[in-house]
C-alpha cells in the first residue's frame, strides 16, 4: 500500500515538472518570436504603425483597417495607463497572444509538437505587414471558439465571443458557420443567433464610422496575387502554413461525423483569402490551425507509427 502511495505522489511531481517545462517552453516560444516580430517589422515601421493605429482609433483610417478597432484601441490605452511606448505595448500584447495560442493548442491536441510546429513556422507570419496585430488575437479568438463549439459550450458564452471577435476582424463571422457545420440541423438556431450578432456588428461599425475608401481595391489585390513575385512568395510563405489542411483531407475518413463537417469551414475561409486577401500573407491563414489541428495529430501520429514500424499496416 505504502509502495502505492509513493508512486502515485512521484507520478504527480513528474506531471507538475512536466506541465512546468511544457508552459516554460511556450513562454520561451512566445520570447523568440516577439523578437523575430521586433527584428523583422517593428524596428523598421514603427514610425508608420503608430501613425495607422492613431488613425483607427481617430475613425479616420482607410478601410478595412477602420472597422478593426479594438486592438488599436486596447493598446493606445495600454500605452496611457502604464506609460509603455508603442513598441513595448505592441510586443506585449503579441506575447500574450503568442502564449495563449500555443496554450490553445496544446490543449486542443493534447500533442506538443503540433503547436511546436505552428511556432516553428510562425516566422513566416510575422512579415508583409507592418501594422495588422488583430491577425494574433484573431487566431486565438477562432481557436478559443471552436474549442468552445466542440465542447458544447452555450450560445449565450458563444454570442459575447463573437461580439468581441467582431471588432476585432470581419473574420468573426466564421463562428457562425463552424457553428452551423459542427451541429447540422440541430444548430441552425444557435448558429443564426451568432450570425445576428455578427451582422448588427459589422453593419453598426460601417454606420458609425462612416464610409472609407479601401487601401486596395479588388483589382489591384488581384494583380498583386497572380503576379509571378506573388505566386512565389505564396508557394514559399503561404502553402508551409496550410500544412493542418493538407494533413486533414489526408485523414479525414478517421475523424468523426461532425468534425469531417467542420473541415467544410475551408472553403468559405479559403474563398474570402482568394477574393479579399493578399496570398503570400501567411499570418492570414494560421486561423486555420484551430480548425485542422485535431486532423494533424490523427496523420501525425500515424506517421510516427509508421516511423516506428515500417512494415505495420495503420488502419
Amino acid at each position: 500500500m505504502g509502495g502505492y502511495y509513493v508512486r502515485a505522489v512521484e507520478g504527480t511531481l513528474h506531471q507538475k515538472d512536466s506541465r512546468r517545462l511544457t508552459l516554460l517552453l511556450w513562454v520561451a516560444l512566445a520570447g523568440i518570436l516577439c523578437w523575430v516580430y521586433w527584428f523583422q517589422v517593428i524596428r523598421r515601421t514603427a514610425e508608420q504603425g503608430q501613425l495607422l493605429q492613431m488613425q483607427i482609433v481617430q475613425g479616420t483610417a482607410d478601410a478595412p483597417y477602420r472597422y478593426r478597432p479594438l486592438v488599436p484601441w486596447m493598446l493606445t490605452i495600454a500605452q496611457q495607463v502604464t506609460g509603455a511606448s508603442y513598441t513595448q505595448a505592441l510586443l506585449g500584447y503579441s506575447f500574450v497572444c503568442f502564449l495563449v495560442l500555443f496554450l490553445l493548442l496544446h490543449r486542443a491536441t493534447g500533442r506538443v509538437w503540433v503547436p511546436l510546429l505552428l511556432g516553428i513556422l510562425m516566422p513566416l507570419t510575422l512579415r508583409d505587414h507592418y501594422y495588422q496585430p488583430w491577425s494574433w488575437l484573431e487566431a486565438v479568438l477562432l481557436g478559443w471558439g471552436l474549442m468552445l463549439i466542440r465542447s458544447g459550450s452555450s450560445v449565450g458564452l458563444l454570442a459575447l465571443l463573437v461580439g468581441i471577435y467582431a471588432l476585432v476582424r470581419e473574420t468573426a463571422v466564421f463562428l457562425a458557420i463552424a457553428y452551423w457545420l459542427y451541429y447540422g440541423r440541430t444548430g441552425w438556431k444557435g448558429g443564426s443567433t451568432l450570425l445576428a450578432i455578427w451582422g448588427i456588428l459589422f453593419l453598426g461599425l460601417r454606420m458609425v464610422l462612416g464610409h472609407a475608401e479601401w487601401v486596395n481595391t479588388l483589382a489591384e489585390i488581384a494583380q498583386m496575387n497572380l503576379s509571378i513575385k506573388g505566386l512565389v512568395n505564396f508557394l514559399v510563405k503561404g502553402v508551409p502554413l496550410l500544412l493542418p489542411l493538407w494533413a486533414t483531407l489526408w485523414v479525414r475518413k478517421y475523424l468523426s461525423e461532425s468534425e469531417r463537417r467542420l473541415l467544410w469551414l475551408a472553403v468559405p475561409y479559403l474563398g474570402a483569402i482568394a477574393v479579399f486577401g493578399v496570398w503570400k500573407e501567411a499570418r492570414l491563414y494560421v486561423p486555420l490551425w484551430g480548425v485542422f489541428s485535431l486532423g494533424l495529430v490523427v496523420w501525425g501520429d500515424s506517421l510516427l507509427e509508421r516511423m516506428r514500424a515500417p512494415h505495420k499496416q495503420i488502419a
